[in-house]
Protein backbone atom coordinates (compact mmCIF):
# COMPACT_ATOMS: atom_id res chain seq x y z
CA UNK A 1 0.00 0.00 0.00
CA UNK A 2 2.81 2.36 0.96
CA UNK A 3 4.59 1.48 -2.31
CA UNK A 4 1.38 2.29 -4.19
CA UNK A 5 1.12 5.72 -2.52
CA UNK A 6 4.76 6.48 -3.27
CA UNK A 7 4.31 5.39 -6.91
CA UNK A 8 1.19 7.55 -7.27
CA UNK A 9 3.01 10.54 -5.77
CA UNK A 10 5.96 10.01 -8.09
CA UNK A 11 3.68 9.76 -11.14
CA UNK A 12 1.84 12.93 -10.08
CA UNK A 13 5.11 14.87 -9.73
CA UNK A 14 6.36 13.52 -13.08
CA UNK A 15 3.12 14.54 -14.78
CA UNK A 16 3.31 18.01 -13.29
CA UNK A 17 6.91 18.40 -14.44
CA UNK A 18 5.96 17.32 -17.96
CA UNK A 19 3.09 19.80 -18.03
CA UNK A 20 5.35 22.58 -16.82
CA UNK A 21 7.91 21.67 -19.45
CA UNK A 22 5.18 21.75 -22.11
CA UNK A 23 3.97 25.14 -20.98
CA UNK A 24 7.52 26.49 -20.94
CA UNK A 25 8.20 25.11 -24.41
CA UNK A 26 4.96 26.51 -25.77
CA UNK A 27 5.18 29.88 -24.09
CA UNK A 28 6.55 32.82 -26.03
CA UNK A 29 10.26 33.21 -25.37
CA UNK A 30 9.91 36.94 -25.30
CA UNK A 31 7.16 36.93 -22.66
CA UNK A 32 3.38 37.11 -23.00
CA UNK A 33 0.68 34.86 -21.66
CA UNK A 34 -0.87 33.46 -24.83
CA UNK A 35 -3.83 35.85 -24.60
CA UNK A 36 -7.03 35.41 -26.57
CA UNK A 37 -7.97 37.68 -29.46
CA UNK A 38 -10.03 40.74 -28.62
CA UNK A 39 -13.34 41.29 -30.41
CA UNK A 40 -11.68 43.96 -32.57
CA UNK A 41 -8.79 41.66 -33.50
CA UNK A 42 -11.18 38.83 -34.35
CA UNK A 43 -13.09 41.15 -36.63
CA UNK A 44 -9.88 42.31 -38.35
CA UNK A 45 -8.83 38.70 -38.88
CA UNK A 46 -12.29 37.72 -40.11
CA UNK A 47 -12.28 40.49 -42.72
CA UNK A 48 -8.75 39.55 -43.80
CA UNK A 49 -9.62 35.88 -44.35
CA UNK A 50 -12.87 36.04 -46.32
CA UNK A 51 -11.24 33.99 -49.10
CA UNK A 52 -11.08 30.97 -46.77
CA UNK A 53 -13.84 28.41 -46.37
CA UNK A 54 -15.99 28.99 -43.29
CA UNK A 55 -14.63 25.93 -41.51
CA UNK A 56 -11.04 27.05 -42.01
CA UNK A 57 -11.90 30.54 -40.85
CA UNK A 58 -13.49 29.22 -37.66
CA UNK A 59 -10.27 27.33 -36.85
CA UNK A 60 -8.23 30.46 -37.52
CA UNK A 61 -10.33 32.64 -35.22
CA UNK A 62 -9.73 30.27 -32.31
CA UNK A 63 -5.97 30.90 -32.39
CA UNK A 64 -4.08 32.95 -29.85
CA UNK A 65 -1.58 35.50 -31.18
CA UNK A 66 1.84 34.11 -32.03
CA UNK A 67 4.09 33.55 -35.04
CA UNK A 68 2.53 32.62 -38.39
CA UNK A 69 5.00 31.21 -40.94
CA UNK A 70 4.49 31.47 -44.70
CA UNK A 71 6.31 29.76 -47.50
CA UNK A 72 6.89 32.22 -50.36
CA UNK A 73 6.81 30.73 -53.87
CA UNK A 74 3.35 29.38 -54.69
CA UNK A 75 1.98 30.38 -51.27
CA UNK A 76 2.29 34.17 -51.18
CA UNK A 77 2.92 34.70 -54.89
CA UNK A 78 2.81 32.94 -58.26
CA UNK A 79 5.86 34.24 -60.14
CA UNK A 80 5.83 34.07 -63.95
CA UNK A 81 8.53 33.71 -66.57
CA UNK A 82 7.75 34.08 -70.27
CA UNK A 83 4.02 34.15 -69.60
CA UNK A 84 3.95 30.92 -67.57
CA UNK A 85 4.21 30.02 -63.89
CA UNK A 86 7.85 29.52 -62.93
CA UNK A 87 9.99 28.47 -59.99
CA UNK A 88 10.92 31.76 -58.31
CA UNK A 89 14.52 30.63 -57.99
CA UNK A 90 14.63 30.04 -61.73
CA UNK A 91 13.08 33.45 -62.38
CA UNK A 92 15.71 35.06 -60.14
CA UNK A 93 18.58 33.38 -62.01
CA UNK A 94 17.14 34.55 -65.33
CA UNK A 95 16.89 38.08 -63.92
CA UNK A 96 20.48 37.99 -62.62
CA UNK A 97 21.88 36.59 -65.88
CA UNK A 98 19.88 38.93 -68.11
CA UNK A 99 21.09 41.97 -66.21
CA UNK A 100 24.65 40.64 -65.67
CA UNK A 101 24.28 41.11 -61.92
CA UNK A 102 26.30 38.09 -60.83
CA UNK A 103 29.86 39.14 -59.88
CA UNK A 104 32.35 38.77 -62.75
CA UNK A 105 34.10 35.77 -61.22
CA UNK A 106 30.79 33.83 -61.06
CA UNK A 107 28.98 35.28 -64.07
CA UNK A 108 30.24 32.94 -66.81
CA UNK A 109 29.42 29.87 -64.72
CA UNK A 110 25.88 31.01 -63.98
CA UNK A 111 25.33 31.94 -67.64
CA UNK A 112 26.36 28.42 -68.68
CA UNK A 113 24.02 26.93 -66.08
CA UNK A 114 21.19 29.12 -67.31
CA UNK A 115 21.73 27.93 -70.89
CA UNK A 116 21.52 24.35 -69.65
CA UNK A 117 18.35 25.18 -67.73
CA UNK A 118 16.73 26.44 -70.91
CA UNK A 119 17.93 23.45 -72.95
CA UNK A 120 17.13 20.70 -70.44
CA UNK A 121 14.10 22.18 -68.68
CA UNK A 122 14.35 21.33 -64.98
CA UNK A 123 16.98 23.49 -63.20
CA UNK A 124 17.18 21.12 -60.22
CA UNK A 125 18.01 18.13 -62.43
CA UNK A 126 20.56 20.19 -64.37
CA UNK A 127 22.39 21.05 -61.16
CA UNK A 128 22.34 17.42 -60.01
CA UNK A 129 23.81 16.39 -63.36
CA UNK A 130 26.55 19.01 -63.59
CA UNK A 131 27.46 19.62 -59.93
CA UNK A 132 28.20 17.65 -56.76
CA UNK A 133 27.39 17.91 -53.06
CA UNK A 134 25.86 21.12 -51.79
CA UNK A 135 26.17 22.69 -55.22
CA UNK A 136 23.56 20.24 -56.53
CA UNK A 137 20.94 22.26 -54.65
CA UNK A 138 19.58 25.20 -56.61
CA UNK A 139 18.92 27.54 -53.71
CA UNK A 140 22.37 27.46 -52.05
CA UNK A 141 23.91 27.62 -55.51
CA UNK A 142 22.32 30.98 -56.27
CA UNK A 143 23.13 32.47 -52.85
CA UNK A 144 26.74 31.32 -52.98
CA UNK A 145 27.28 32.71 -56.47
CA UNK A 146 26.32 36.18 -55.24
CA UNK A 147 29.57 36.21 -53.27
CA UNK A 148 31.58 39.34 -53.87
CA UNK A 149 28.59 41.67 -53.88
CA UNK A 150 28.35 44.25 -51.13
CA UNK A 151 25.26 44.16 -48.92
CA UNK A 152 24.12 47.45 -50.50
CA UNK A 153 24.44 45.95 -53.98
CA UNK A 154 22.53 42.83 -52.89
CA UNK A 155 19.75 44.99 -51.42
CA UNK A 156 19.51 47.09 -54.58
CA UNK A 157 19.33 44.02 -56.83
CA UNK A 158 16.74 42.38 -54.58
CA UNK A 159 14.61 45.55 -54.55
CA UNK A 160 14.64 45.74 -58.35
CA UNK A 161 13.75 42.05 -58.73
CA UNK A 162 10.86 42.24 -56.28
CA UNK A 163 9.42 45.43 -57.78
CA UNK A 164 9.66 44.20 -61.37
CA UNK A 165 9.25 40.44 -61.16
CA UNK A 166 7.47 39.63 -57.88
CA UNK A 167 5.19 42.50 -56.85
CA UNK A 168 2.75 42.05 -59.77
CA UNK A 169 2.21 38.41 -58.80
CA UNK A 170 1.65 38.58 -55.05
CA UNK A 171 -1.75 37.04 -54.39
CA UNK A 172 -4.14 39.77 -53.34
CA UNK A 173 -5.92 37.59 -50.71
CA UNK A 174 -2.56 36.72 -49.13
CA UNK A 175 -1.42 40.33 -49.05
CA UNK A 176 -4.67 41.16 -47.24
CA UNK A 177 -4.33 38.17 -44.91
CA UNK A 178 -0.75 39.00 -43.89
CA UNK A 179 -1.80 42.57 -43.15
CA UNK A 180 -4.75 41.35 -41.06
CA UNK A 181 -2.59 38.94 -39.05
CA UNK A 182 -0.16 41.72 -38.22
CA UNK A 183 -2.99 44.08 -37.18
CA UNK A 184 -4.51 41.34 -35.00
CA UNK A 185 -1.31 40.93 -32.97
CA UNK A 186 0.32 38.01 -34.79
CA UNK A 187 3.90 37.92 -36.11
CA UNK A 188 3.90 36.90 -39.78
CA UNK A 189 7.20 35.41 -40.99
CA UNK A 190 8.32 34.38 -44.46
CA UNK A 191 10.29 31.12 -44.41
CA UNK A 192 11.52 30.00 -47.82
CA UNK A 193 14.29 28.17 -49.62
CA UNK A 194 13.30 29.60 -53.01
CA UNK A 195 15.32 32.80 -53.24
CA UNK A 196 18.26 34.34 -51.34
CA UNK A 197 17.71 36.02 -47.99
CA UNK A 198 18.15 39.49 -49.54
CA UNK A 199 15.21 38.95 -51.87
CA UNK A 200 13.00 37.63 -49.07
CA UNK A 201 13.73 40.80 -47.06
CA UNK A 202 12.37 42.91 -49.91
CA UNK A 203 9.27 40.73 -50.17
CA UNK A 204 8.69 41.32 -46.46
CA UNK A 205 8.99 45.09 -46.94
CA UNK A 206 6.51 44.90 -49.82
CA UNK A 207 4.04 43.12 -47.52
CA UNK A 208 4.53 45.64 -44.72
CA UNK A 209 6.55 43.28 -42.50
CA UNK A 210 9.78 44.01 -40.63
CA UNK A 211 12.73 43.01 -42.87
CA UNK A 212 14.10 40.80 -40.10
CA UNK A 213 10.96 38.63 -40.06
CA UNK A 214 12.35 36.45 -42.84
CA UNK A 215 14.30 33.24 -43.19
CA UNK A 216 15.98 32.35 -46.50
CA UNK A 217 19.16 30.94 -48.06
CA UNK A 218 22.03 33.03 -46.77
CA UNK A 219 25.82 33.22 -46.84
CA UNK A 220 28.13 34.80 -44.32
CA UNK A 221 28.84 38.53 -44.63
CA UNK A 222 32.35 39.79 -43.95
CA UNK A 223 33.39 43.46 -44.03
CA UNK A 224 30.19 44.38 -45.81
CA UNK A 225 30.52 41.74 -48.57
CA UNK A 226 28.73 38.46 -49.24
CA UNK A 227 30.95 35.38 -49.07
CA UNK A 228 30.59 31.81 -50.39
CA UNK A 229 30.26 30.37 -46.86
CA UNK A 230 26.71 29.02 -46.71
CA UNK A 231 24.90 29.29 -43.38
CA UNK A 232 23.15 26.07 -42.43
CA UNK A 233 20.60 24.69 -41.93
CA UNK A 234 19.14 24.98 -45.41
CA UNK A 235 15.59 26.38 -44.91
CA UNK A 236 13.74 23.49 -46.54
CA UNK A 237 12.02 20.51 -44.94
CA UNK A 238 13.05 20.06 -41.31
CA UNK A 239 15.53 22.92 -41.81
CA UNK A 240 12.59 25.32 -41.82
CA UNK A 241 11.55 24.14 -38.36
CA UNK A 242 15.11 24.42 -37.05
CA UNK A 243 15.48 27.93 -38.44
CA UNK A 244 12.16 28.99 -36.90
CA UNK A 245 13.26 27.64 -33.50
CA UNK A 246 16.55 29.56 -33.79
CA UNK A 247 15.18 32.86 -35.07
CA UNK A 248 11.55 33.32 -34.00
CA UNK A 249 11.04 34.47 -30.41
CA UNK A 250 7.32 33.70 -30.03
CA UNK A 251 5.35 30.47 -30.27
CA UNK A 252 4.55 29.21 -33.76
CA UNK A 253 0.75 29.02 -34.00
CA UNK A 254 0.14 28.88 -37.75
CA UNK A 255 1.77 27.98 -41.04
CA UNK A 256 0.93 28.01 -44.74
CA UNK A 257 2.71 26.20 -47.56
CA UNK A 258 2.27 24.62 -50.98
CA UNK A 259 4.68 21.68 -51.26
CA UNK A 260 6.38 18.78 -49.52
CA UNK A 261 9.26 21.09 -48.65
CA UNK A 262 6.86 22.86 -46.27
CA UNK A 263 5.51 19.69 -44.63
CA UNK A 264 7.68 19.76 -41.51
CA UNK A 265 6.86 23.43 -40.92
CA UNK A 266 3.15 22.75 -41.33
CA UNK A 267 3.29 19.80 -38.94
CA UNK A 268 4.99 22.01 -36.32
CA UNK A 269 2.09 24.49 -36.20
CA UNK A 270 -1.28 23.96 -34.43
CA UNK A 271 -3.06 25.65 -37.38
CA UNK A 272 -1.85 24.67 -40.82
CA UNK A 273 -3.23 25.40 -44.25
CA UNK A 274 -2.20 24.10 -47.67
CA UNK A 275 -2.25 26.88 -50.27
CA UNK A 276 -2.27 25.77 -53.93
CA UNK A 277 -0.75 22.43 -52.80
CA UNK A 278 1.11 20.14 -55.17
CA UNK A 279 -0.03 16.50 -55.42
CA UNK A 280 2.02 15.16 -52.51
CA UNK A 281 1.02 17.90 -50.07
CA UNK A 282 -2.62 17.82 -51.20
CA UNK A 283 -2.72 14.07 -50.52
CA UNK A 284 -1.18 14.50 -47.06
CA UNK A 285 -3.54 17.39 -46.25
CA UNK A 286 -6.62 15.38 -47.24
CA UNK A 287 -5.50 12.34 -45.25
CA UNK A 288 -4.94 14.47 -42.14
CA UNK A 289 -7.94 16.78 -42.45
CA UNK A 290 -5.92 19.93 -43.08
CA UNK A 291 -7.61 22.88 -44.78
CA UNK A 292 -6.84 23.25 -48.49
CA UNK A 293 -7.34 26.56 -50.30
CA UNK A 294 -6.58 27.25 -53.95
CA UNK A 295 -5.87 30.81 -55.04
CA UNK A 296 -6.51 30.48 -58.75
CA UNK A 297 -8.87 33.07 -60.16
CA UNK A 298 -9.48 34.49 -56.68
CA UNK A 299 -5.78 35.30 -56.38
CA UNK A 300 -5.26 36.84 -59.80
CA UNK A 301 -3.46 40.15 -59.94
CA UNK A 302 -3.04 42.43 -62.92
CA UNK A 303 0.29 40.71 -63.53
CA UNK A 304 -1.38 37.29 -63.66
CA UNK A 305 -3.88 38.52 -66.23
CA UNK A 306 -1.08 39.91 -68.42
CA UNK A 307 0.87 36.67 -68.11
CA UNK A 308 -2.15 34.57 -69.04
CA UNK A 309 -2.80 36.76 -72.06
CA UNK A 310 0.83 36.23 -73.15
CA UNK A 311 0.64 32.46 -72.78
CA UNK A 312 -0.83 30.37 -75.59
CA UNK A 313 -1.58 27.61 -73.11
CA UNK A 314 -4.12 29.74 -71.25
CA UNK A 315 -7.39 31.25 -72.28
CA UNK A 316 -8.80 34.48 -70.78
CA UNK A 317 -8.62 34.88 -66.98
CA UNK A 318 -11.13 32.76 -65.07
CA UNK A 319 -14.16 34.38 -63.55
CA UNK A 320 -13.98 34.72 -59.75
CA UNK A 321 -15.38 31.76 -57.86
CA UNK A 322 -18.68 32.15 -56.07
CA UNK A 323 -18.60 31.34 -52.37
Amino acid sequence: MRFGRHLLAALTIATALLLLAGVAAGAPKGGGGGRRLTARERNILRLGSTWMSRGTQRQLLRLKPGAFAFDFDGTLAGVHLGGKHADVGQAFIEFMVRNKYFPKENRARMERLWERFKAEGDPHKVLQKHSVGLMSRLYPEVAMNMSGLTTKQAEKIAREFVQKEVKPYIYRPMRKFVRALKAAGFEPWIVTAGVPFWVVREVARELGLPPDHVIGPKTEVRTGKLTERYLFPDPIGSGKVTQIAQNVSVKLVGAAGDSGGDLAMLQAAPFRIAINPNKSLAKHARENGWPIERLDSVGLTEGDCIARAMSKSHGPPDKPRKR
